[in-house]
């Protein structure tokens, strides 16, 4: 099945806003019936949009609506009615639900691993580790992590997400860190791996890494970057991106990259769909915007490009043409 057209999207978030509301008559049932029955692609954009809609639905019954909804109230930047809060759901009350990056849930085979891996963090999470040989690891939203450490070995697993490491020297060797696209391996290294949907991408800040896949071996040296594909094949070396390291201090740093991958890289650090038109996907973003707090990081956009920020939902939002 493809992806639903944007445009669909949208007009399906329009609709399940408007049969939330408590005021809703049999006239906009039949509207939207008609728009569902019109097209195939309302009803597939239909089925993402109730699919979301759907992980929210607890948090509109007693004793969650007015936690929510008080939450949501102290935002000034969200401009939307009381019955759209109160389909929402408060930062703090939604660790155990799982996070949306774009239109795709969280796996299911990740979220399960997260509970039986030794370290995991959830939607919005960051966190510090200090491993047995003195390295130091940072894990970003969304990633699940085991550390095997031996006579012989020093070994990390990253099942997923994002990792961080500031790699010690040890007489055990390289540490080393397994992914499902290969393994790297570092001493006195700073380097980083992020998962993403064309791969893993590799960055080096500090020292030299070596890459070990089903392709062959690599080596990449400080101020380089590099994406592992599914297939093992080392993509094209770029200069290392500032935002592959800064998310560790909260920190998201756009050097020039589209909105629609700053759009997607936000996304991992909120629950609920976050998209823009395809009109405005292709603006370049430069700027630091602070992780912590992704609405103001939303609001500061139209300060610098020609854009708006469309809260459909508190769970759905879109930025427009201006």
């Amino acid at each position: 099945m493809t992806t639903p057209h944007y445009r669909h999207l949208k007009q399906a978030a329009d609709w399940y806003a408007q049969l939330s509301d408590d005021s809703v008559d049999d006239a906009q049932r039949n509207a939207w019936r008609h728009w569902l029955e019109e097209d195939p692609a309302h009803r597939q954009a239909w089925s993402v949009v109730e699919k979301v809609g759907a992980r929210f639905e607890p948090f509109r019954e007693e004793p969650h609506r007015e936690p929510a909804y008080d939450a949501l109230r102290t935002m000034d930047s969200v401009q939307t009615s009381r019955r759209r809060a109160l389909l929402s759901i408060s930062v703090l009350a939604v660790a155990g639900l799982g996070g949306w990056r774009a239109l795709r849930d969280t796996p299911l085979a990740e979220r399960l691993t997260a509970l039986t891996t030794e370290y995991a963090t959830g939607t919005g999470e960051r966190r510090e580790l200090s491993l047995p040989d003195g390295s130091r690891a940072w894990l970003n939203t969304l990633s699940a992590l085991d550390t095997h450490y031996g006579p012989r070995q020093r070994l990390l697993r990253l099942h997923s997400g994002e990792l961080l490491l500031e790699a010690s020297g040890d007489p055990r060797g390289p540490l080393r860190v397994t992914t499902r696209h290969g393994e790297v391996s570092g001493a006195n290294a700073t380097f980083g791996l992020c998962h993403q949907s064309d791969g893993l991408c590799v960055s080096v800040f500090a020292g030299s890494v070596e890459l070990a896949t089903t392709g062959g071996r690599a080596r990449l040296e400080q101020g380089q970057q590099s994406t592992l594909s599914a297939h093992g094949a080392l993509g094209p070396l770029q200069p290392v991106e500032a935002a592959r390291r800064s998310w560790s201090q909260g920190v998201y740093i756009a050097e020039g990259v589209s909105l629609q991958r700053f759009v997607e890289e936000l996304g991992r650090h909120r629950h609920g769909y976050l998209g823009c038109s395809p009109e405005v996907a292709a603006l370049r973003v430069v700027g630091s915007f602070p992780l912590t707090d992704t609405e103001r990081a939303l609001d500061m956009l139209p300060k610098a490009l020609p854009v708006r920020i469309q809260r459909i939902l508190p769970w759905w939002v879109t930025i427009e043409t201006a």
